[in-house]
């Protein structure tokens, strides 16, 4: 009979989620941030080696034509292996619009800016680079939203046991590093069911997060079924337009260039530096 209540319960408060999601504030709701009907033209920062990012007038990394959809992940990509953590905070202090609360970016109009519309590809790889410099108090902060929802990211996506392993590692909580074994495992089917899924449509190169993941599971508290996962991915993942187009050889190294080629507005910078990292660990 308890079981009963304690489930009755717990359906009814997500059955309320679904219908209000009353912890996370509504694009009318949310702090006003000037947004801007048109992106401002960005300017192009550019590295040493002749390699260069896309930013806004604010910083913030966008595409070639402005668009800031994905600016959130293409910031947790870029610092996780740029190494500037007061650059990152100084991200982060735009990004986050109230305490735990994050937009893809705060200054463009439409979905981009509304809290309710930010997803699960967006927040991971924040979460994992916040464990990278060790941001805790802002790591606490989203955690305590995901325990409030119920589990659920901010646009009432539910996470899955890989995102909780990205919690484990990103606050290094060695008491439940046996649990990592349950959520690499996970991880191992995923790297699985990408490898079939790409198979099938050599365009299919959305790899962002599972490399992200995988580069945590490897840093941070690694596995032996952390290692398979990576295995699987580095070994099985199929070739794909950026080895047919580009001219790639490695199967990872043509998903991450394709993904951001400058042809399509992207930052080839990110998927070149993402690459490289994942290649250290062959």
């Amino acid at each position: 009979m308890l079981i009963r209540r304690v489930l009755f319960i717990y359906i009814g408060l997500l059955a309320i989620q679904y219908v209000l999601n009353p912890f996370v504030p509504s694009a009318s709701e949310a702090p006003v941030r000037r947004p801007q009907s048109v992106p401002s033209k960005p300017s192009l920062f550019a590295f040493e080696n002749g390699a260069f990012l896309y930013l806004d007038e604010f910083g913030l990394i966008v595409q070639e034509d402005g668009d800031g959809g994905d600016t959130a992940q293409r910031t947790g990509m870029f610092y996780y292996v740029y190494h500037d953590p007061e650059g990152f905070a100084r991200a982060l202090d735009q990004l986050e619009i109230s305490p735990g609360i994050y937009v893809r970016h705060p200054y463009q109009e439409g979905f981009i800016s509304d809290p309710r519309r930010f997803s699960r590809d967006q927040q991971r790889p924040l979460i994992i680079t916040m464990g990278k410099y060790g941001m805790k108090d802002r790591l606490w902060r989203m955690l305590k939203g995901h325990l409030v929802r119920l589990g659920k990211y901010q646009n009432l996506d539910f996470i899955s046991p890989i995102g909780i392993g990205e919690y484990i590692r990103a606050f290094e909580a060695k008491a439940l590093y046996p649990l990592l074994y349950v959520m690499d495992t996970f991880l191992f089917i995923g790297s699985l069911t990408l490898a079939l899924e790409a198979s099938l449509n050599p365009d299919e190169v959305d790899d962002n997060n599972h490399v992200m993941t995988l580069l945590q599971a490897r840093d941070v508290m690694p596995t032996v079924v952390g290692r398979w996962a990576y295995w699987a991915y580095r070994h099985l993942r199929p070739k794909n337009m950026g080895n047919f187009v580009l001219g790639k050889e490695d199967a990872v190294h043509g998903a991450l260039a394709w993904y951001h080629r400058a042809e399509n507005g992207g930052n080839p910078y990110i998927g070149e530096a993402i690459y490289a990292a994942f290649a250290e660990g062959q």
